[in-house]
């Protein structure tokens, strides 16, 4: 079975999908039975049931691989959100962000994303600090490691890796 390629130079705007020479039009692997119309809003579905489950972690995986193969020396390398457990995202952290604007969010920004997730607040314990010693550990220091816990819950390996031997 070939595959009869049109030239796609003469085709203004956007091109139409090649055709097997059997009549089978190519499609993407990822176009299935999902309604993308309701892909952000699965407010008909109840928390907890096994579709919305599905949906979550369909999403978060894709969003897992895609956060992984983020380079840490792209900086405007798009990182993309996970669901929450009510399948919907986070209200800071709604659409894929820069790895620079993920690093430049204020603290209220990453404490409601925190929140979101159900990720601990406090990240000291997570990264070897004491979770009672509040002395020694500036608030710089604090955020850095509230950023490197949310790239690590993303997914985004290569950027904690970097930062881990870069800093520490």
């Amino acid at each position: 079975m070939g595959l009869d390629a049109p030239d796609y130079f003469h085709y203004p705007g956007h091109a139409p999908p090649p055709r097997f020479s059997g009549g089978m039009t190519a499609t993407s692997p990822f176009a299935g039975d999902m309604d993308y119309d309701r892909c952000n809003t699965p407010y008909d579905l109840e928390i907890g049931s096994p579709e919305l489950n599905h949906r979550i972690n369909a999403t978060n995986l894709a969003a897992q691989l895609a956060n992984g193969q983020v380079s840490s020396s792209a900086k405007y390398g798009k990182i993309f959100p996970h669901l929450c457990e009510d399948g919907r995202y986070p209200p800071d952290f709604n659409i894929p962000k820069t790895v620079e604007t993920i690093r430049l969010l204020d603290s209220s920004q990453l404490e409601r994303i925190f929140q979101a997730y159900r990720l601990p607040v406090d990240v000291r314990p997570l990264h070897g600090g004491s979770l009672y010693a509040r002395d020694g550990v500036s608030s710089t220091k604090l955020r850095t490691l509230r950023v490197m816990a949310l790239f690590e819950y993303l997914g985004a390996w290569k950027i904690v890796e970097y930062e881990k031997l870069r800093r520490w």
